[in-house]
């Protein structure tokens, strides 16, 4: 079984993680950036499915993330945290919009080696630094905002990330996190899935006030045009030598998280 086929339900996604070492989840995507970055077939898979070629590895498309940058009103005033940036394209999208000073963290050395290489001439707002998530050894108060965009599944202990992240927010900071949740809510039948998630169950432990926009649609929608542009760009990949790249992402489109809901969760003003 492949590290994606485990990764099939919000339950297993933190199960699994609590009992792979990190170093696997970490030569996972060292493998996945360094085969991405030079693939022209996952350039292209980018381009279509997500609208921009930001070297994807979720379900991020363009519209979210120009959503995300509407509702969080960043500046060049804003200091920002991004857990799990990648490459960090993103991340350096979000502050060539905003303007915003902005820290991206990952644990994979390959993909922040890649950014900081590549942004070297923007450093004076564009910052990548090697980092587990699950230790946000940052001061108190460093961070107007922290953003994470399909990272919080991957930390053993959901709860203590979340007091961490809060710790290092400036009074009345804000966190951005995009977040899908399993339909099969047995545990709180004809409750709303926004509150039933585990993220959203732990944002109320702590007596945080949030709100989330539903981007379960769209979610729907993404999931069926990346299997069916990637089995368009099948051949590309084949002839690349990158079958890794498509057998992976594949995989993702077999899962049931098609049929997941999908939300960003905004807690403001912390």
């Amino acid at each position: 079984m492949s590290m994606i086929d485990e990764f099939d339900s919000e339950r297993s996604l933190h199960d699994f993680v609590g009992h792979v070492h990190v170093e696997k989840i970490q030569h996972f995507y060292n493998e996945f950036y360094r085969r991405a970055k030079d693939s022209k077939a996952h350039s292209e898979l980018c381009r279509k499915v997500y609208g921009q070629d930001f070297c994807q590895h979720g379900m991020l498309d363009m519209n979210q993330l120009d959503r995300l940058i509407e509702v969080s009103r960043l500046n060049k005033d804003t200091l920002v945290l991004e857990l799990g940036s990648g490459t960090g394209l993103i991340t350096e999208y979000i502050s060539d919009m905003t303007q915003c000073r902005i820290t991206g963290i990952d644990i994979s050395v390959e993909a922040i080696e890649h950014a900081s290489a590549r942004t070297k001439d923007k450093r004076n707002r564009v910052v990548f630094e090697t980092r587990n998530m699950e230790n946000l050894d940052y001061p108190d108060g460093a961070f107007d905002a922290v953003i994470s965009i399909d990272t919080l599944y991957f930390v053993k202990d959901l709860e203590n990330t979340v007091r961490q992240m809060v710790k290092i927010l400036k009074p009345k900071g804000s966190m951005y996190m995009f977040y899908h949740v399993d339909p099969d809510l047995e545990d709180c039948p004809g409750a709303d899935p926004v509150r039933c998630s585990q993220l959203g169950a732990v944002l109320d432990r702590l007596s945080l006030s949030y709100r989330a926009i539903d981007f379960t649609a769209e979610n729907n929608k993404h999931w069926e045009l990346r299997k069916q542009v990637l089995s368009e760009l099948k051949t590309q990949f084949e002839e690349e030598g990158n079958m890794y790249l498509y057998d992976s992402r594949m995989e993702e489109c077999m899962s049931n998280m098609c049929d997941f809901y999908r939300f960003l969760y905004m807690v403001e003003q912390v």
